[in-house]
C-alpha cells in the first residue's frame, strides 16, 4: 500500500500552546507528530518539572474543533475508541516500568478533550539519527551495541508485558550528553486499517512488510525489524532499502569492517518473512553479543605458558645475549598464538560464501601513509554545524553539496530549507521542503519548517 500523505497545516490540529490539562499540565511548543499522536513540551505546575505530553490524535479519524476539543467524523467512533483503549492501556503498563533504564518513563495518563493523553518524563539530549550526522554518518558495531543495548533489554521486558513499540527508528531514540539511550514515544496505539491507512504511519525501511496492509499478525518480531533497521543504519550510514525496493530483489549491503556475526544477526532480524525472523528481540541479543563468551576458556594453555616463560626473560634479558634471543624467539611464538585468541576465527565458521551478501566497496589503500590528520568532516555534518552556528550560507551550500552524495538525503533537505529559509530564498527552502515532503511528511522538524514558510509567504503578499 502506498503512504497516504495527508496535507493538513499543524495549526489547524495542534492544542494551542498555553493549553492547561488536568488543571495541571500547561502545553508549550511541538516536540512531534506522526501518525497516531501530536507530542508536546509540557511544563507541570504543581511539581515544577518539564515533562511530554502525546496526545492521542490518529490522522485521518481525528479532528479538532475550535474550542481544543478532539472529535471524528460519524460512523468511525468504533475505531477511534478502540485505538483511545489500546493507548491508554499501554500507558498504564509503561507505566509499571517506571525508572527502568532504557525506556521513556510514563508518569501520568487520562482522557480529556474527547482524546487521551500519555504525560512523560523530558528526555534531554538529540536523536540517534542527529548523532550519527555528528559522527559522519555511521559507527561501529561494537560502539552501536553499547548505546542500543540497554534499549534493547528494556523492550524485551515491555514485550514480556504483552505491549509493542512499532516505530523504533533513530528518530525515537534519545541520546543524552553522556551517551545514554533511551526509546521514547510510546503509545502507537494500532487502529482499524480500514480507516487509515497503515503506511502513511510507518517510516520506510523500518516498518516490516506485516505493517502494511490488513491482516498482517504483529508481534515483537515486528520491533525485531525495526531494531534490525536502526542496527543497519548505525553501522552503514543508510537505512535499509523500503519494502517496494526490497521485494524488487535490492540488496543489503554492508561497510568493511562489520562483523560476520554481525552482519548476519542484522540480516535475520531483517528478514521480510516474521518466521524466518528472530522472534523476539532477546534472541537477537543473544546472537550479536555471543562472540565473545566463552574467550578466556579458549586461551591454549600453550599461549598461557609461553606468556609466563616471556615475563622470565624479560626480568633477565637485559643481561644477556642469550635472554634477548629468547624474548624474541617468545614474541614470535606468542604473535602466532595471539590472533587465535584476540580475533576467534571460529566466528565465521558454518558461514558459505555464497551467504555473503553484497558488501560496500573498500576504498584503495593510500599509497604513503603522510603526516597524521584528522579525518574530513562529512558535509551533512558540517552543515548541521554551520547552521548551529549561524553560518547560514554555509550551512546552505553544504547541505546542498551532501545531497548529491547520501542515499538518504531527507537530513540534509531539512538543513538546506532551513538555511533558505533564514536568508530570505523562499523558492528554494520551499522546493527542498516539498521534497523531503515526498519523502517523509513525518520527518522530525518539517511541520514546524512548513508552518515558518508559510508565514514568511504569507508576509511578502
Amino acid at each position: 500500500m502506498r503512504a497516504v500523505v495527508v496535507d493538513r497545516d499543524i495549526r489547524d490540529i495542534r492544542l494551542p500552546v498555553g493549553s492547561v490539562l488536568m488543571d495541571r499540565y500547561r502545553i508549550g511548543s511541538l516536540l512531534g507528530r506522526g501518525g497516531f499522536g501530536i507530542t508536546y513540551v509540557a511544563w507541570d505546575r504543581v511539581l515544577e518539572l518539564k515533562l511530554a505530553v502525546k496526545e492521542y490524535f490518529p490522522m485521518g479519524l481525528a479532528f479538532r474543533a475550535p474550542d481544543g476539543t478532539v472529535y471524528c467524523p460519524p460512523g468511525e467512533e468504533e475505531p477511534f475508541e478502540e485505538g483511545m483503549g489500546r493507548f491508554l492501556e499501554e500507558a498504564r503498563t509503561l507505566a509499571r516500568l517506571q525508572g527502568i533504564d532504557g525506556i521513556v518513563s510514563v508518569r501520568d495518563y487520562f482522557r480529556a478533550n474527547g482524546t487521551a493523553y500519555m504525560v512523560m518524563t523530558y528526555v534531554e539530549g538529540r536523536t540517534l539519527r542527529e548523532f550519527l550526522e555528528e559522527r559522519g554518518g555511521r559507527i561501529p558495531l561494537d560502539e552501536a551495541l553499547e548505546l542500543l543495548g540497554p534499549v534493547m533489554e528494556a523492550l524485551d521486558r515491555v514485550h514480556a508485558l504483552g505491549c509493542l513499540h512499532r516505530d523504533v527508528s533513530p528518530e525515537n531514540v534519545m541520546v543524552s550528553k553522556d551517551r545514554r539511550c533511551t526509546l521514547i514515544d510510546f503509545g502507537a496505539a494500532r487502529v482499524s486499517l480500514v480507516t487509515l491507512s497503515s503506511s502513511a504511519v510507518l517510516k520506510p525501511g523500518y516498518a516490516p512488510p506485516e505493517q502494511y496492509g490488513e491482516g498482517g499478525h504483529q508481534g515483537p518480531w515486528t520491533d525485531v525489524y525495526a531494531l534490525g533497521a536502526t542496527l543497519y543504519r548505525c553501522v552503514c550510514g543508510f537505512p535499509p532499502p523500503d519494502l517496494a525496493a526490497r521485494t524488487r530483489g535490492e540488496a543489503l549491503r554492508f561497510p568493511p569492517g562489520v562483523p560476520r556475526r554481525g552482519r548476519r544477526a542484522i540480516l535475520k532480524a531483517l528478514e521480510l518473512d516474521p518466521d524466518r525472523r528472530y522472534r523476539d528481540v532477546r534472541s537477537l541479543m543473544e546472537d550479536l553479543t555471543s562472540r565473545g563468551r566463552g574467550l578466556a576458556q579458549s586461551v591454549p594453555m600453550r599461549t598461557l605458558g609461553l606468556a609466563a616463560l616471556l615475563g622470565l626473560f624479560l626480568a633477565l634479558g637485559a643481561l644477556t645475549a642469550l635472554g634477548r634471543r629468547a624474548i624474541e624467539s617468545g614474541l614470535r611464538s606468542i604473535n602466532r598464538s595471539v590472533p587465535s585468541l584476540v580475533f576467534p576465527q571460529g566466528d565465521d565458521q558454518g558461514e558459505h560464501p555464497g551467504d555473503a551478501r553484497e558488501e560496500i566497496p573498500e576504498a584503495p589503500p593510500a599509497q604513503r601513509p603522510g603526516p597524521e590528520t584528522p579525518p574530513a568532516e562529512e558535509p551533512l555534518a558540517k552543515a548541521r554545524r554551520l547552521f548551529q552556528e549561524g553560518d547560514l550560507e554555509g550551512a546552505l551550500k553544504w547541505s546542498q553539496e551532501a545531497l548529491g552524495s547520501l542515499r538518504d538525503p531527507r537530513g540534509a533537505l531539512l538543513i538546506a530549507a532551513r538555511s533558505a529559509l533564514g536568508l530570505g530564498r523562499l523558492d528554494l527552502a520551499r522546493e527542498r521542503a516539498e521534497a523531503l515532503m515526498k519523502l517523509d511528511p513525518l520527518y522530525p522538524g518539517l511541520s514546524e519548517l512548513m508552518e515558518a514558510l508559510k508565514h514568511k509567504e504569507g508576509d511578502g503578499r
